[in-house]
């Protein structure tokens, strides 16, 4: 949800000594190393692996890519969207998983 104004916020009284420009290079190759393996991808069925075996050109791709959004304060829509997968075990009766997994899945059904 996005607010309908911009915020009002005053001038700082002291500059602090914060670095406000987009992200360089090597802070890219930093996060993409601190991605964690072994962790479902997203959407698109990119993992970290992917990212991490070549992270020097995965953050030249992807610097042009975050400057634009550094500069225009948007993020693509498609990006905060997802996928939630849940993983019903094969030996469970299926009175459990009527009972249990369906009004998690479905909660308007029930209705």
């Amino acid at each position: 949800m996005k607010p309908e104004e911009e915020p009002d916020i005053p001038e700082a009284e002291e500059d602090l000594s914060v670095d406000t420009r987009p992200p360089k290079k090597e802070e890219i190759i930093m996060a993409i190393n601190l991605l964690r393996n072994h962790k479902a991808p997203s959407k698109d069925r990119l993992n970290a692996k992917l990212f991490k075996a070549d992270a020097v050109t995965t953050a030249e791709i992807f610097q042009p890519l975050f400057s634009t959004i550094w500069d225009t304060r948007k993020i693509p829509d498609d990006w905060n969207q997802g996928i939630v997968i849940i993983k019903i075990p094969k030996m469970l009766p299926l009175f459990f998983v009527r009972i249990i997994f369906l009004p998690l899945l479905f909660p308007l059904a029930l209705v």
